[in-house]
């Protein structure tokens, strides 16, 4: 079993499985998350967001993507892609559970688009985990990197690139605008 989880039936006195370290969070979790992310790169005039892949609100979303692995005691990395990991378990143990989404956004995109597939796996882990669910195979949270596009022209770029489906001479040959 990945460190970090226990078996057993969940303590829910106290909101969390016994056993479990002090950086899980309790049933909440998605709230006080999407709280922390709500505000970075909305746009005060359009109330859109403005989470351009490498730009200052894309950083700071990438900021909070790797605060929310470490909370939760969850190895992190970066691929050579720019896509985030937040890996429970070795991720070279074998077939690996992989969930999440983007943090970036189209010009004045939603609040919802992306950010909720990433909000919703981390809250889904807190949830297994106060449930006491013991996992069989490694898990993985993504962040894909530049998914929507907007400032490079092509969509789904980090996922792209992990699945070989664009080769890396093309993706340098991209332009910013």
């Amino acid at each position: 079993m990945p460190s970090g989880l226990s078996g057993g039936e969940p303590d829910t006195s106290s909101g969390t499985s016994s056993g479990t370290r002090e950086q899980w969070r309790a049933g909440d979790s998605f709230l006080s998350m999407w709280r922390e992310l709500a505000p970075i790169g909305r746009h005060a005039d359009s109330g859109g967001y403005r989470r351009y892949a490498w730009s200052p609100a894309d950083l700071d979303c990438r900021a909070w993507f790797r605060a929310q692995a470490g909370a939760r005691g969850l190895a992190y990395e970066t691929d050579r892609n720019g896509n985030q990991w937040a890996w429970l378990g070795d991720p070279r143990a074998g077939d690996a559970v992989v969930t999440g989404s983007h943090l970036d956004s189209v010009p004045d995109g939603g609040a919802f688009d992306g950010p909720l597939g990433v909000v919703s796996s981390f809250a889904a882990l807190d949830e297994l985990h106060r449930r006491g669910v013991e996992f069989t195979r490694p898990l993985a949270i993504t962040n894909f990197g530049d998914e929507e596009g907007a400032r490079f022209g092509l969509a789904c770029v980090g996922s792209r690139l992990a699945a070989g489906q664009l080769a890396v001479a093309d993706a340098h040959r991209l332009r910013d605008g």
